[in-house]
């Protein structure tokens, strides 16, 4: 098995570590991968000689993945399945596209000179919630870091996701969410801009959740073009805003619907209220189906 991994933030990460799990065995000689330093926007193939423990189109397969930042040591996973044939004298056909049931995009940035905020908090408890779901096996997470308005769309073309989150800072006269420019300082995407990108190669989504303060005009206009969108009408607490992630995605990977996510994010605020951080969330249906 042979994955790639990049780099996509402004800064080199050292003491990376990529460990297979899932319903595979390791052969020792490739137990993990470990690489001392990746560069910044640098990429680096990873190799495994794994057995499954079973056939079949989609068996799971998870990666542990370790490193080190400038200000400390970071742990998430990832989930994706391969292909493999129960005829051991038959060379596999080519791979199709799995295709799981659900693939969720993660965007996270937290642009130079804003309030510091917990995206790689809430995107690792986001993967353990997801991992800890009975679903989790037809679920795929794929994350974007320091996310610029070219990586957006970029995104969305390659990976044709069914649920986007956005997690960081939003508002200002836009009330919209902030992303990073070229240098890495904020800038806030126009409305219609982000409504544009989604209505052109967003078809596949079904739902986007936009986790940050005053974006409630954002979500309006995107319930225009996705059949789903939950926003949050005012400003809410970065451990609210984790918190939120928590539930609904506890519900999504039990197979619940959105609507019974939401009210799962909901709860999960309300049983540790701060301040008027449960009325937040807002939960908006484009009637029509999407565009």
């Amino acid at each position: 098995m042979r994955i790639r991994i990049s780099n996509v933030g402004n800064v080199d990460v050292s003491e990376l570590e990529i460990t297979p799990s899932g319903q595979v065995t390791t052969e020792n000689r490739s137990k993990s991968f470990v690489l001392e330093r990746l560069r910044a926007g640098a990429s680096v193939d990873a190799s495994f000689f794994v057995r499954a423990q079973e056939a079949g189109a989609q068996v799971p397969i998870h990666l542990d993945l370790a490193y080190s930042g400038p200000d400390r040591r970071h742990h998430s996973t990832m989930t994706g399945t391969v292909n493999v044939s129960s005829d051991p004298a038959r060379r596999p056909e080519p791979a199709q596209d799995p295709d799981p049931i659900v693939k969720i995009l993660f965007f996270g940035a937290n642009p130079v000179g804003t309030p510091q905020l917990r995206i790689d908090e809430e995107i690792r408890e986001i993967q353990q919630t997801i991992k800890q779901g009975r679903e989790r096996d037809k679920i795929l997470v794929n994350t974007e870091w320091a996310v610029r308005p070219r990586d957006i769309t970029r995104a969305l073309i390659d990976f044709q996701p069914h649920f986007v989150h956005f997690a960081g800072h939003g508002g200002g006269e836009e009330g919209s969410i902030a992303v990073e420019d070229d240098i890495g300082h904020a800038h806030v995407i126009p409305v219609d801009g982000l409504v544009q990108a989604f209505k052109a190669v967003g078809r596949d989504v079904r739902c986007v959740i936009v986790n940050a303060c005053r974006t409630e005009r954002l979500a309006q206009a995107l319930a225009a073009v996705v059949p789903c969108v939950i926003g949050m009408r005012q400003p809410v607490g970065d451990r609210s805003a984790i918190r939120f992630s928590i539930g609904f995605y506890q519900a999504l990977a039990a197979g619940k619907p959105v609507e019974t996510a939401f009210d799962v994010g909901v709860a999960q605020i309300m049983m540790i209220p701060q301040g008027d951080d449960a009325l937040a969330p807002l939960l908006l249906y484009n009637l029509e189906g999407g565009s």
